[in-house]
């Protein structure tokens, strides 16, 4: 890894911050590794530290939504989909694409789950 922060105002803060952000996404990529190998348990609680580490991750709330629904808990699902909405809006289009392969009854009624208005 090779991190550069030599040109930013506060560069210890960004670098503190920028190691965080990895940490993160470390723990993303684990926590998927663990749904892979079918230990959802481990999976979820991976995707937990993450989330603890920075809880502004939009793309941790969306693949814990995305293990959640693999075993079924759709509320939950759909609780961390919409988490992950709120934190960025243009997770929208992410969430579009993953309505058609959810097992909700239909695309329209896993966005409207989540509080994306279709037209």
């Amino acid at each position: 890894m090779d991190l550069r922060v030599e040109d930013h105002s506060d560069p210890i803060a960004e670098l503190k911050r920028l190691l965080r952000l990895h940490h993160v996404y470390y723990l993303i990529d684990e926590a998927e590794e663990k749904l892979t190998a079918g230990d959802t348990k481990l999976a979820i609680s991976t995707m937990k530290k993450a989330l603890e580490l920075n809880p502004q991750s939009d793309d941790a709330y969306l693949e814990l939504g995305i293990v959640y629904m693999k075993i079924g808990q759709k509320e939950k699902a759909i609780t961390a989909f919409k988490e992950a909405l709120h934190i960025n809006p243009r997770m929208k289009v992410v969430l579009g694409q993953l309505a058609k392969f959810e097992p909700f009854k239909t695309p329209k009624e896993f966005l409207r789950k989540i509080g994306i208005k279709q037209s």
